[in-house]
Parts: C-alpha cells; sequence; structure tokens
C-alpha cells in the first residue's frame, strides 16, 4: 500500500495517520462527557446480549433492537461487544468501535481517491476528512447510525476495486448488506445506489453474470433478515425468535415509519421541502445546528470550501459525462444523487442523510486538486486557510462545545446514581431525576444492571408507545418532584430546574457536573474526610390524635435517647417545658391537654442521643377552650376551581404540613380558592398561619392571597413555597371574613394550606 508513495507523499501519509489517531483517540471517554441515551441504549444492549445472552427486551441476538419500543440498529452493538468484554461496560469501550472505524475510514477514502484519481488525490481526500469536523465528531460518540458512512464508503471502494479485480465484488456486497443494519435510510439508498450502479456497469460490461450472481448471492443472504424484519414490523406480524438469531417485532410503531414522509399523507409536498431544507444545510449554512452534529459557530465542513465543493461536482461531472468507458467517479456521482434523493424522505439533519458527506468530501478534494494543478500558491494558501479552521474548531470543540454539549449527554448523571445506589440499604428506593431523556437507560448502563431482573420490575408510563418512559424498576424510581420524593432519604436531582424545588440544607450534597447526589442529614452524616455514613434515626414520631383530654403520639426511640418537649404559644411569646408520659410498652407519648396553652401550640419535641446527634420534630396542636375557638367551625361557603377543599387535611388528603411543621387543625385547599367565615358577634381578634402544601408536587410559581372583610382587604401577599406566613387581624365589630386565594401559572399543583386559624373572642 505504501510501497509506491516518494518521501514527501510518505510523510505527508503518516502526518494524516498521526492527525487520525490524536482526534479520535484522545480524551475519548471524557469528550463529549457523559453519555447519550442513544450510546447508554446501544451499550447496554450490547453489554446484556453480552453477559446474560438477552437485551433488555428479553430478546436472543436480535437482528434489529427494540430498544425503547420504536427500535435501534443493531450493528454497532455486535461491533462493540469485543471491547465490552476487554474493557468493561464503560463510557469508552463503546466508543471505541466508532473511533477505529474513523480512523479505518482515512485509510479507505485514501485508497478510494488514489483508485479514482492518483496517489496525490488519495491524500487530499483524506487529509480533508482526517480534520473534517463531521468525522471528527461522528467519531467520538457511540451513535449507531454515524457508522452507516464507513460501511457505505467501504462497499463503495470495494466496488470500484472490483472492477480491476473481480475477486472484490462478493466482499461489497457483503459491505453493502452489513451497511443495512447500520441504519435505517440505507433500507433505501443501497437499493437505489445499486439498481443505477447496477444499469451503469452492465452498459459498459464491467462484471460478468457469473459476478453478479455470486455477488448478488452474498448480498441477499446477508441482507435477508433485515429484510424479514421490515416485513414482520410492517405487516404486524409475529415476531420470529431464538437462541441463535431473533427477528423481533416492536412494542411501539416503527420509527423509519413516523420519521419518514413516506408514510405520511402529502409526501410529494413533504419530500420537496425536506430536500430544499437539506440543500440549505449542505451548501449554504453547512450545519444543522443540532449540538450533537456541529460545534457552534462552526460546520460539517468549512463555508469557504463551497467554491471548491461546486468546482470539484462539475469536474466530476465532467468526467462521467464525457468518459468512454467504465469511469468510477461516476459510481461516485451516483452515490452523491441517491443520498441526496434519499435525504428527502425524513427531516433533514446530517445525521439522518450521513451518507451524503463522504461525495461532498470527494468533490471538495477534486476542487482542491484542481487548485494545485492549476496555482500551487492559492492552494497552498486555501490549505492554510484550512488549517487555521480545522484548529479554529478543535479548540471550540474541546473548550466552550465540550460546556455546552454536557446537558445534551447528561454529563454527571451516571457517577451521581453509582454514588448514591452505594448507600441504599434494602428496602430503600433511589429516587432518581428524569429531567433527561430516558433516564433509566443511563441507570441500567452505569449500574450494569442484571436485564432479567429489569424485565421482571420494570413498571411503563406508556406501555408500547414509540418511547416507552420507564417509571420504576428495581429500587430506583424516576421523578424528584414529588412529595413522595422529598421526603426520600438518597436522591439523584439535576441542578436548577430539579434543585430549586428542594431547600439543600437539608441534605448532605455531592456534585457531578449537571447533577447533584442528595444525602438526607436526618438518615446520613459526613466526616471531615467526606465520607458520607447513615445515622440510626433516633425517633419516628406520627402526628397525634386526641383521646379523653390527651394528645398521643405513636413513637419510636432508640434505648439511649433523651427526649425533651417544649410548647411555645404560636401567636404569643410565651414558652415552657413540657411534663409528658412515655409509655414504653405501646411506643407512645402522651401529652394532656393541661399541659398546653390556649390557642394553637408549638411543640418542639427534642430528641438528643447518647453520641451526641440531635433531632427535632414539630406539630402545631390546637388546644382550644370557651375563649379560643376555631374559625374554620364558622365556615359558612366554600367555593374552588379544582375539587373540594379538605378539613383538617391537605387537598391531597395527606397530613397538613408546610416547611415541614405538621398541623392538627386547617384547611387544604387547591388552585383560586375563596372561604367565607361568618364570625361571632364577640369575635375580637383572629391569628392564622398559611403556605404552600409541602405535597403539592414542587411545581408552580405560589399563590397571592387576600384576606378581606366587607370589601375592606385586611391582607393582601404573595406565598411562595418552602415559606410559612401568619397574620394577626383585629375583627373586632366585622361580620365576615373572605380568604381568598388566587393560584399562579400551574394550577394542577397549586394547594394552599390555611392553618391553625385561632378566633378570640371577648
Amino acid at each position: 500500500m505504501l510501497k509506491n508513495l516518494n518521501t514527501y507523499q510518505l510523510a505527508l501519509f503518516i502526518s494524516i495517520t498521526v492527525i487520525t489517531i490524536a482526534t479520535r483517540f484522545i480524551w475519548l471517554g471524557e469528550l463529549p462527557g457523559g453519555l447519550n441515551q442513544d450510546e447508554a441504549s446501544m451499550g447496554y444492549d450490547a453489554y446484556a446480549l453480552l453477559e446474560y445472552g438477552i437485551d433488555r427486551n428479553g430478546i436472543h441476538n436480535p437482528v434489529h433492537m427494540i430498544a425503547w419500543g420504536s427500535g435501534q440498529n443493531a450493528l454497532l452493538a455486535y461491533i462493540s461487544m469485543p471491547f465490552i468484554k476487554i474493557f468493561g461496560l464503560s463510557v469508552f469501550s463503546i466508543r471505541i468501535a466508532p473511533a477505529l472505524l474513523g480512523c479505518f475510514a482515512v485509510l479507505i477514502i485514501f485508497l478510494l481517491g488514489r483508485r479514482i484519481e492518483s496517489t496525490n488525490f488519495g491524500l487530499i481526500v483524506a487529509g480533508i476528512t482526517a480534520v473534517s469536523p463531521w468525522h471528527i465528531m461522528i467519531s467520538r460518540w457511540a451513535l449507531e447510525s454515524n457508522i452507516l458512512p464507513v460501511f457505505m464508503l467501504t462497499s463503495v471502494y470495494l466496488l470500484i476495486k472490483s472492477s480491476d479485480n473481480k475477486h472484490f465484488l462478493p466482499l461489497s456486497f457483503l459491505f453493502f448488506g452489513l451497511s443495512l443494519y447500520a441504519y435505517a435510510p440505507s433500507y433505501l439508498v443501497i437499493p437505489l445506489f445499486l439498481f443505477i450502479s447496477g444499469i451503469y456497469c452492465i452498459i459498459f460490461r464491467v462484471f460478468t453474470a457469473k459476478n453478479i450472481a455470486v455477488s448478488g448471492l452474498v448480498l441477499v443472504i446477508v441482507a435477508l433478515p433485515i429484510f424479514i424484519f421490515i416485513v414482520i414490523n410492517t405487516l404486524k406480524l409475529p415476531a420470529f425468535e431464538s437462541y441463535i438469531l431473533s427477528i423481533p417485532r416492536y412494542t411501539g410503531t416503527p420509527r423509519y415509519t413516523h420519521m419518514s414522509s413516506i408514510y405520511s399523507g402529502a409526501f410529494l409536498q413533504e419530500t420537496i421541502k425536506h430536500l430544499a431544507h437539506s440543500i440549505k444545510i449542505l451548501f449554504i449554512d453547512f450545519n444543522d445546528f443540532e449540538l450533537q452534529n456541529s460545534a457552534p459557530t462552526v460546520g460539517y465542513l468549512p463555508k469557504h470550501s463551497l467554491p471548491l465543493i461546486i468546482g470539484g461536482f462539475f469536474i466530476c461531472t465532467w468526467k462521467a459525462i464525457t468518459s468512454k468507458h467504465f469511469n468510477p467517479v461516476t459510481i461516485i456521482i451516483i452515490w452523491f444523487f441517491c443520498s441526496f434523493i434519499v435525504s428527502g424522505i425524513s427531516s433533514p439533519a446530517i445525521h439522518r442523510m450521513n451518507t451524503i458527506v463522504f461525495p461532498i468530501i470527494i468533490f471538495f478534494a477534486y476542487g482542491l486538486h484542481a487548485l494545485f494543478n492549476n496555482s500551487k500558491a492559492l492552494a497552498l494558501a486555501f490549505c492554510l486557510m484550512l488549517s487555521i479552521t480545522s484548529y479554529h474548531f478543535y479548540k471550540i470543540y474541546t473548550t466552550e462545545y465540550a460546556d455546552q454539549v454536557s446537558s445534551f449527554f447528561f454529563q454527571g448523571y451516571g457517577d451521581a446514581v453509582k454514588d448514591a445506589q452505594q448507600y441504599l440499604i434494602e428496602g430503600e428506593n433511589l429516587y432518581a431525576s428524569d429531567a433527561l431523556n430516558q433516564p433509566y437507560i443511563a441507570t441500567l448502563f452505569h449500574l450494569k444492571y442484571d436485564p432479567n431482573e429489569y424485565i421482571k420490575t420494570v413498571e411503563f408510563k406508556n406501555p408500547g408507545g414509540a418511547f416507552q418512559a420507564v417509571s420504576k424498576y428495581g429500587n430506583i424510581i424516576f421523578g424528584v418532584r414529588t412529595h413522595k420524593a422529598k421526603s426520600a432519604k438518597v436522591l439523584v436531582i439535576r441542578k436548577g430546574d430539579d434543585a430549586k424545588h428542594y431547600n439543600l440544607n437539608d441534605y448532605i450534597i455531592r456534585e457531578y457536573h449537571d447533577y447533584l447526589s442528595l444525602y438526607s442529614k436526618e438518615v446520613f452524616q459526613q466526616d471531615i474526610e467526606g465520607n458520607i455514613t447513615r445515622n440510626a434515626v433516633p425517633i419516628t414520631i406520627s402526628a397525634p390524635s386526641f383521646e379523653s383530654g390527651k394528645y398521643v403520639f405513636n413513637a419510636h426511640w432508640e434505648n439511649d435517647t433523651k427526649i425533651t418537649i417544649e410548647t411555645l404559644e404560636l401567636y404569643g411569646a410565651q414558652k415552657r417545658t413540657v411534663i409528658f408520659e412515655k409509655d414504653d410498652l405501646n411506643n407512645r407519648i402522651i401529652i394532656a391537654d393541661s399541659q398546653l396553652y390556649s390557642g394553637s401550640n408549638k411543640l418542639r419535641i427534642i430528641v438528643q442521643t447518647s453520641d451526641g446527634r440531635e433531632k427535632t420534630v414539630e406539630f402545631v396542636i390546637a388546644n382550644y377552650d370557651n375563649k379560643h375557638k376555631n374559625a374554620f367551625d364558622f365556615l359558612k361557603e366554600m367555593q374552588q376551581d379544582i375539587g373540594s377543599s379538605q378539613r383538617d387535611r391537605a387537598y391531597t388528603k395527606d397530613i397538613l404540613s408546610t416547611q415541614g411543621i405538621v398541623f392538627t387543625s386547617g384547611l387544604g385547599t387547591h388552585a383560586s380558592s375563596k372561604h367565607i367565615i361568618s364570625l361571632p358577634v364577640n369575635a375580637e381578634k383572629l391569628s392564622i398561619s398559611y403556605g404552600i402544601s409541602d405535597f403539592s408536587g414542587g411545581c408552580g410559581q405560589g399563590f397571592t392571597i387576600d384576606i378581606s372583610s366587607g370589601g375592606k382587604v385586611l391582607v393582601n401577599r404573595t406565598v411562595l413555597h418552602h415559606k410559612l406566613y401568619s397574620s394577626v387581624l383585629n375583627i373586632t365589630n366585622m361580620k365576615e371574613l373572605t380568604l381568598a386565594s388566587t393560584s399562579g401559572s400551574n394550577r394542577h399543583c397549586d394547594h394552599l394550606n390555611w392553618l391553625s386559624a385561632d378566633l378570640i373572642t371577648k
């Protein structure tokens, strides 16, 4: 391969090789940082097949993965298995195959360029490919569709090579067949390309009937399973399953149908629109502005390459038209047009029409080659520009792009989940953020979860959907903005959108880029070196019941626990220590009502252990007498947007809890509401608290509340999450009070609690 290269050519070839390997492999597991859901899906299914013999849907050796429900191409998974076996399942191990294929593509395009034109041309086209932003990026992460171009390139090279040596034709058709397992657009590109190229080769009698028959048989044998797969899923036929090979049927709608204009009701209009958009992406913007395909301000190729691409296209076209014999450049033209036509069947993006890029690079190389033949100085100046733009791309790619793309690759999520999982004990759940695409597959990947256990325990939000969303499997529950999640001991949340729903001061926090692992301080403690250990919870205590003049708390405490109870007037300044009874036999704490102040009392239960740990639990108990009355006993009218208000319970029928304090008396409401209290004639003062329920789900932007009488507004204020508010009002000579609330932007989770309304009479 290298023996005919002169010293200059050999030096250039070695330089291109070094650049190729360096740009594909340096920081391979860390850049891009994190793991995209497509990578995780492919990698986990490959691992599951390798270690357990089934993918996550329980299928043995599928020709195409069911994945989310609507499918994922299988070829990259099988290619990745040896690397997973050697290095274990990791981001690095699943990216080795794309990086190696990227290096292989540069070698193949050099050989193709040398065959269709010259060694110098081969070096030019290989050099452009080596520094192409598009090719560097597709080689550095494991999107299964990104390997189609190198398989198509290899197939075309072998096809052209077989015009010299017919023994290469079956190998070419073998690679065409394998390409069908790389990405669904190949189902149209390859048959169309082979049909037109076949006619061209027949015209010039390039191959004998025997060559075509043998090679066609190879193609049919390789392609038959994927053809049957398409038939089964298009016609909704039963799946074929065996331990050797399985042809599955999707649980959801096939992805290739809902992404293709072929299945739309306006095929022609959609196709024309998509083709116009493809031209804009490929030759005007040089960018589809999808983060995974291009870095900011950098296209798949530099924009200043357009004149050379156009020039190269016309050079190739002229060569094809004027040639009186088989010309391999014609095959490149056919490849380009078939890829362009197929780009019209789906919404254009560079990764969806990726088979067209290598022909464009070849046109670019022809333009630059012609420039060298006519003006070396101008060509060298252009190469200098290309070097500068390539350096500019790589600088952006390794800095600002790496920061921007971290959200697309969910950087830190896997590390946060792995860290959190190790602190759980049997019977506990990990609540993990669902503020990312298909979070369950990332957890399966990073935890190397047994697919058999996953299949037994998985629960879907939308069974049978094109993209099935998992709500739970094993001990992992997805979604952290529920009241159940807020009472969890261990969570993984996303910074910003998840974190704003939590009081982070209540947790030990470990930060993993965009995600946080949270450990409740009630359960865990952290030493000076940052090690997290689990506390034994010193006490659990429930809201009280009232029995024969006594408040009874069901509780549990450790043997060495000291309990102190204080009572404070909620709407006053008095405070005293409470004498109470500890019923060790029945695990109860009993407080006589005579120990409490009249009206609302804040009971502070302080627990201390012998090793210095301390916990405080607070309740507000309403203890009414003849002078202190419950204002909610005088309600005469209740109006509410959604559902009905709940007496002495939250709207969700949970306990009345705001800011972690449990109240025994109050009114749980939902969305905008109005409650009218008919005041007794001797009413003198009203003391009332209010706040958003701890069981509201944490969403919404809060409330506006009004307390008014006779059209006069006494209180008007905004009520926010995680805060408790109180008002003391002089209501002498007033006949009615109206308690009104106006919900914020999300009324479906705006739950307001009116709490401990103490009505004092003369």
